[in-house]
C-alpha cells in the first residue's frame, strides 16, 4: 500500500471489489437497523431488519471514493485517527446525497426516524447519535483495510477466480 493514489491500483479488481462491498454492505445494513432498534429500545422479536435493494448501490460505491479519499488524506499527512475521521466525514456526505436523491426520486431506502428520535437526525438522512458515530467508525475504517488488501491481493484472487470457473 502506498500513500500516493494510483489509477492503477485503483482500476485493479474494481469491478470486483465493488460487487464485493455491496454484498458485504447488505449485511453491515441490516446490522445498523438493528442497532437503531437497540437503541430506540425497540427490538424486533422476530430480527426483523428492513434492507433496501438499492443500498447495493449505496455500498457498492464504496471502492469508488474511500481510495481516493484515503490517499488524500495520506497524502495531507493526517494521522490516522484523523485520517478516519476525515473518511467518516466523506461517508456521511455521501450518504447525505445518495439519500438526498433518492427521496426527489420518491424512495426511501432507510430513514432513521424509523427508530430514532429526530432530534438525533438531519431529515432521517443521517446520524449523529453516538452509537452510530462509532459504528460508522468501525466500518469505514474496515472498509478502508478491506479495499486495500483486495486491491494488493486481486492478481491473486484473481488466479483463484479462474482457476475455480475452470473446474465447474
Amino acid at each position: 500500500m502506498t500513500d500516493r493514489f494510483d489509477f492503477k491500483s485503483y482500476a485493479q479488481g474494481l469491478g470486483f471489489r465493488v460487487a464485493l462491498f455491496a454484498f458485504i454492505g447488505m449485511g453491515w445494513d441490516v446490522l445498523m437497523t438493528l442497532l437503531q432498534q437497540i437503541v430506540a429500545g425497540r427490538v424486533d422479536p422476530n430480527a426483523s431488519c428492513p434492507a433496501s435493494a438499492w443500498m447495493y448501490l449505496a455500498y457498492g460505491g464504496v471502492p469508488l471514493i474511500i481510495y481516493p479519499a484515503a490517499s488524500l488524506f495520506k497524502r495531507l499527512g493526517l494521522f490516522y485517527p484523523a485520517r478516519l475521521a476525515g473518511l467518516l466525514v466523506v461517508f456521511y456526505l455521501v450518504e447525505l446525497g445518495f439519500g438526498s436523491t433518492m427521496r426527489t426520486l420518491g424512495i426511501t431506502p432507510w430513514d432513521y426516524n424509523w427508530y430514532l428520535q429526530p432530534k438525533w437526525t438531519f431529515h432521517g438522512l443521517i446520524t449523529w447519535h453516538p452509537a452510530f458515530i462509532a459504528a460508522w467508525l468501525v466500518f469505514v475504517a474496515l472498509m478502508e483495510w478491506l479495499d486495500a488488501a483486495v486491491r494488493d491481493s486481486y492478481p491473486a484472487i484473481k488466479e483463484k477466480l479462474l482457476d475455480f470457473w475452470k473446474t465447474v
